[in-house]
């Protein structure tokens, strides 16, 4: 929950440092983020999301600084769902 509301809580600048730097599509930055969040809120693993979500989590698990921006325990969720999207993080 806490990763969850860290990124809704920013998700403004997110969603722009993801365009910026991501390569993500302005029309659908707003949409994966919804589905990332919805995915750690609902413990997913990510195997279910989104070509543009997937990109994001790998994005954001890239941007995110443990224990600066969130904590080890609460960022673990959002790390299962970048670990589905591109399974050669897990090496």
């Amino acid at each position: 929950e806490e990763m969850a509301a860290r990124l809704l809580r920013n998700a403004g600048p997110i969603k722009a440092d993801a365009i910026r730097k991501g390569g993500a599509d302005c029309d659908s930055a707003d949409d994966a983020m919804r589905e990332v969040v919805a995915a750690v809120l609902d413990g997913t693993d990510g195997e279910k999301l989104s070509d543009d979500a997937s990109k994001l989590a790998v994005f954001l698990d890239d941007r995110v600084c443990v224990p600066r921006d969130v904590g080890y325990v609460p960022v673990q969720g959002l790390r299962v769902l970048a670990r589905a999207a591109a399974p050669e993080l897990s090496a």
